[in-house]
């Protein structure tokens, strides 16, 4: 069990910085893709960007409700509070459309590729993150 605890472990950084990679170059391929007429990849890809931030955004939010997370530019609970409510609301957001597309009449690719992207956010990224700390 050890042994393969290790090799995910090996497996996180190279997965971490292949999906970060591919979530910035998602922004440009997509209208490419689109222009092209490859719509089920470019469902994917918009999947893709859209599951990583939205998972990235929760994780910030809940980062900072625990007090985690060093608030630089206003300490004020004000300040505090709008920035949490901001990144629990894009969280929500796209919670909502993830579901939404789910029950709608949409592609499961877009679906698929949300999952990934959450995935890539939530398994690789996130524990180097706080690794790193």
């Amino acid at each position: 069990m050890n042994n393969i605890t290790s090799k995910i472990d090996s497996l996180k950084a190279p997965v971490c910085g292949f999906g970060f990679i591919i979530w910035l170059t998602c922004f440009q391929s997509y209208t490419l893709l689109q222009e092209h007429k490859f719509l089920k990849t470019a469902d994917f890809i918009n999947g893709y960007t859209f599951g990583f931030s939205t998972a990235f955004a929760c994780w910030v939010a809940w980062r900072l409700i625990q007090g985690k997370e060093k608030i630089s530019l206003d300490a004020g609970r004000l300040s505090k509070f709008l920035r949490i409510f901001c990144l629990v609301l894009i969280g929500l957001v796209g919670a909502a459309g993830f579901v939404i597309d789910i029950f709608g009449n949409t592609s499961w690719q877009y679906n698929i590729g949300f999952f990934v992207g959450s995935f890539v956010m939530g398994a690789c990224f996130r524990p180097i993150i706080e690794e790193t700390e």
